[in-house]
């Protein structure tokens, strides 16, 4: 489908959400989320300000993105909240809500909101959005509990491979490893007996590379604007020098900062710039943000000890030989790059002049050391499941083969693999 058919739909559906599909609602529709979509959260502003917003949902709705975009979390929530009210299955104002008070803080009424919205949705985003709120152990047996009661009713699908990604990223967020692993180890099973749910592509959402060169020099625009150096890394720097443009193949955009910097700053920088969504992550050593295009970024910090630059997440770190920073011209801007940029990519990607669309940065990187042996584990049984189900025998033996390294015989050695 077009982006233009898309954008139609999707007018089409917030109007008859909110009650009436009238032709002005359709254009405000159509407009304000175009121009949120490109970033212009502070010039409809100081437009929807002076706007009589409270007779009309639909605009109330769209005041409150701009106004979580630009920080305005206390103005977001009040309308947000009346709205819920009114609209209770409209499952996007109780996403936004959620985000408005996770942001703030108030993380126990951010889950209350989502559980909520499960009686009114059927949407698995919902799920997603509820483990990346779980940090403690009580968190985590609240959300198994509410997920094995709506496996018991028939509400969702006792093994669904999306579905329990979520629930595997909530044990391991509160620390509860040898869940993540069993729940893996029992979906390969069904998986085996072809008793599983997958989604219809890998899950992978097509990556433009118009929209990320969009989103990359926004991001450029938001930290310069802050002070803050940062510089292009792994795919994006790839793309950058063998490309000259962002890989079309690729799933976000990658940049780096000094650790000294401090990751707070980032935070800061893009929260409240009307351009990106801040998401929660499981690592300390990386920011996950997201443009308002859909685009998602993921910033760095980068490590400098003697003899050996180091960045890394939640399973690996990977190691560079120290390097220098230039400047590089890309997408008619100026951006920083590794001086020796040959050496860098090397030590990332082996043979990087050759193109691998199917490139996997937690198998593939010459670089790569694990250090949450966990978190490697949990990942490869993902991989296996999918590799598994797609019948591609080739990727199945590499996790197999990295099962074993990681100490998990027992389950590997008792299955028959075909």
């Amino acid at each position: 489908m077009s982006k233009i058919k898309l954008a139609v739909r999707k007018a089409y559906q917030e109007c008859r959400f909110f009650g009436k599909i009238s032709p002005l609602n359709f254009i405000y529709a159509l407009v304000l989320d175009y121009l949120i979509s490109c970033g212009k959260a502070k010039k409809i502003y100081s437009v929807i300000v002076r706007m009589e917003i409270k007779r009309n949902p639909l605009l109330a709705y769209y005041s409150a993105r701009v106004f979580f975009l630009l920080g305005f979390n206390h103005k977001a929530i009040t309308i947000l909240t009346e709205l819920t009210k009114r609209f209770p299955n409209h499952a996007d104002l109780a996403y936004l809500l959620s985000d408005c008070l996770w942001s703030g803080n108030d993380v126990d009424s951010a889950r209350d909101i989502l559980e909520t919205t499960l009686e009114n949705s059927h949407r698995l985003k919902t799920w997603l959005m509820l483990a990346n709120l779980t940090n403690e152990d009580e968190d985590y047996q609240r959300l198994k509990k509410l997920w094995s009661q709506y496996k018991e009713k028939g509400k969702v699908p006792p093994y669904h491979y999306n579905l329990d990604s979520y629930i595997s990223t909530a044990a391991m967020r509160s620390k509860n490893y040898e869940d993540a692993i069993v729940l893996w180890q029992s979906f390969i099973l069904k998986t085996m007996k072809e008793k599983c749910v997958f989604p219809k592509s890998s899950g992978v959402k097509k990556f433009s590379s118009n929209s990320a060169a969009k989103a990359l020099l926004d991001l450029d625009e938001t930290l310069k604007s802050n002070n803050i150096e940062f510089f292009l890394v792994s795919g994006t720097l790839l793309g950058c020098i063998r490309d000259g443009k962002l890989l079309s193949h690729d799933k976000d955009i990658d940049v780096g900062i000094w650790s000294d910097l401090g990751i707070e700053n980032a935070i800061q920088a893009v929260k409240n710039s009307g351009m990106f969504y801040v998401q929660n992550s499981r690592s300390d050593l990386a920011l996950r943000i997201k443009h308002v295009n859909g685009t998602a970024i993921d910033i760095f910090l980068h490590f400098r000890e003697e003899g050996n630059y180091w960045h890394g997440g939640s399973k690996l770190k990977w190691s560079n030989t120290p390097f220098e920073l230039v400047k590089h011209h890309f997408l008619k801007r100026i951006f920083l790059i590794p001086k020796n940029y040959d050496l860098y990519l090397s030590e990332n990607y082996g043979n990087w002049k050759v193109k691998k669309t199917n490139f996997d940065s937690a198998f593939d990187t010459p670089n790569a050391t694990v250090i949450n042996r966990y978190e490697m584990i949990v990942h490869t049984y993902k991989a296996l499941a999918l590799s598994l189900y797609e019948k591609n025998s080739k990727h199945s033996k590499i996790h197999l083969n990295t099962l074993k390294a990681l100490g998990e015989n027992n389950f590997v050695s008792n299955q028959e693999w075909h």
